[in-house]
């Protein structure tokens, strides 16, 4: 989508991944991720089993150094509803994040949903370096 291509620059071909985070068997968020070709040359659907900051990290050679991110209350669409098992009524936690390597270089780009009855956010801000 357009609104992706404009976070991800350079513009050009990516890995669209789409995933179902799961809490004792039981979906609790759906995650979209977008991954510059560039980035993760060679990258296959098995790959994204298992912790994708440590596919960035250890199998490309990417440190991830940041991320910025959205984070807002909505309603689920229709799609969200039947990957979470939820109704409409049903609040889900939107989170739009976009990582960068420590050299500031994006990353990728992730838009994922969490269901808000079984998810809490955390956030740490410091003032620290390396805290």
């Amino acid at each position: 989508p357009a609104e992706i291509a404009e976070r991800l620059m350079p513009p050009g071909e990516v890995y669209r991944a789409l995933r179902i985070r799961l809490a004792d068997e039981t979906p609790v968020a759906v995650e979209e991720v977008f991954i510059p070709l560039h980035i993760c040359p060679g990258l296959k659907l098995g790959d994204l089993t298992s912790s994708l900051y440590r596919l960035i990290g250890d199998v490309f050679g990417h440190k991830i150094g940041s991320a910025d991110s959205s984070v807002s209350a909505h309603h689920p669409n229709a799609r969200q509803q039947q990957y979470l098992g939820i109704t409409r009524n049903t609040p889900v936690l939107k989170i739009d994040s976009l990582y960068y390597s420590s050299s500031g270089t994006t990353l990728y780009y992730e838009r994922a949903v969490y269901r808000a009855d079984m998810y809490e956010y955390n956030i740490r801000i410091s003032t620290q370096p390396g805290v």
